[in-house]
């Protein structure tokens, strides 16, 4: 009869199944997630959606890869998150019973923000070159894009990026978005020369800062003449009858108007709007005849990115001139960011959330993002410029 050694059941622990808190060992343990909760101090306050269904896709094939920390037990015999709140929710959604976890009995709500700020996300170039890597060792596109949780095409972006010209490896510190990389390049076939002046000069390059450069200007509309007998002799008479005068001194011929088009001409015309209600960012101050301040916009701002709503999207739904506004005072906190020594900045960072300046949340969070984005960057962009990046800051900041 074969014999069975039991001396490894004295290294078992049955604690957890006997309903005993776990103690804090140093080293990850397993905890049922229905006795963990969320910590609702924490930082983060947007879940982007598609990221969260591919960190879900991705624990669903691989599980938690990395533990999540917790506090010791409470009184209601819960352990309460301090770093992991997406990979928890994710796990959730994945149908996980248990996660590994950490349990840290030294832990600040401080040192939340701390883990965000020293997190520095792979750049397109990095991420690239590791993909490649991954496929010259034999895994396949399709295996990394479910390895990953993401498409196919996701994947074949990033091949194109590790192709990418010499001049945009050069700049590869001015991108944190692969998808305007990869934008760039496709562009750069077509115009090669005005695509390398725009990299070089930019300070940093976003997909807003990119779309503004491919935006053509609006041509300069005249009005209409007073009288139809108007004299055409000239060029520059004809140009006043609602022709277009170039630089070389030809003429083009006005766009036609039909139907409700046809009406008054409208001066400056920019994209068409729609209409917007009491509510929008916009529609009820402007209705007024005024403009809402920075504060106002800035927390509305905040409002949709909240919301999940897409950073683009809701960036498209504000004219230059709010963009500006919004941007004054965040350039202001952007420089004092960039100037701050490495030393001081902590400590400057921590006064600040002390004071109520800056926040977790709310306009706080892009006051605070902002200072973090100049320090980042290390270069200050324009004010409409700036607003773009410190919302993919504040995204740095609260994602776990």
């Amino acid at each position: 009869m074969k014999s069975f050694d039991l001396t490894s059941l004295d290294k078992l622990d049955l604690s957890a199944a006997a309903g005993e808190p776990a103690e804090p060992t140093g080293k990850p343990q397993m905890l049922k997630l229905t006795d963990i909760i969320e910590d609702p101090g924490q930082p983060r306050k947007i879940f982007d959606q598609q990221e969260m269904d591919e960190l879900t896709a991705n624990i669903k094939r691989r599980k938690v890869k990395s533990p999540i920390s917790v506090k010791p037990k409470n009184a209601d015999g819960k352990y309460i998150i301090n770093f992991g709140h997406r990979r928890y929710r994710a796990s959730i959604a994945a149908g996980l019973l248990d996660i590994p976890a950490f349990i840290d009995e030294d832990f600040k709500s401080r040192d939340q923000i701390a883990e965000n700020l020293n997190r520095a996300d792979l750049k397109p170039f990095e991420l690239a070159d590791a993909i490649v890597r991954e496929i010259a060792n034999g895994t396949s596109p399709a295996e990394l894009a479910a390895e990953y949780g993401k498409s196919k095409a996701w994947i074949s972006q990033f091949v194109s990026i590790a192709e990418a010209p010499a001049f945009l490896r050069e700049a590869a510190h001015k991108f944190s978005d692969s998808t305007v990389v990869y934008q760039i390049i496709g562009a750069h076939k077509k115009t090669p020369a005005a695509i390398e002046e725009f990299v070089a000069s930019a300070e940093f390059v976003s997909r807003g800062t990119f779309t503004a450069f491919l935006k053509p200007p609006e041509p300069a509309s005249t009005p209409a003449p007073a009288e139809s007998t108007s004299d055409t002799s000239t060029p520059a008479a004809a140009a006043g009858a609602g022709q277009q005068q170039h630089h070389d001194g030809s003429l083009s011929a006005p766009p036609v108007l039909t139907g409700a088009a046809a009406g008054p001409a409208k001066t400056n015309a920019g994209p068409v709007r729609k209409p917007e209600s009491a509510g929008s960012s916009t529609g009820a101050a402007k209705s007024a005849g005024t403009m809402e301040t920075a504060s106002d916009l800035l927390e509305n701002l905040y409002t949709k990115h909240a919301a999940g709503d897409a950073i683009e999207t809701i960036l498209a739904g504000y004219e230059s001139a709010e963009l500006d506004a919004i941007g004054k005072p965040l350039v202001k906190l952007a420089k004092q960011g960039n100037s701050t020594t490495d030393n001081d900045f902590y400590s400057v960072l921590v006064e600040h959330l002390k004071n109520g300046t800056f926040a977790s949340e709310g306009v706080g969070l892009y006051r605070m993002s902002a200072f973090v984005h100049g320090k980042i960057v290390n270069k200050v962009a324009a004010p409409a410029q700036i607003v773009e990046g410190v919302m993919r800051t504040a995204g740095r900041f609260v994602r776990q």
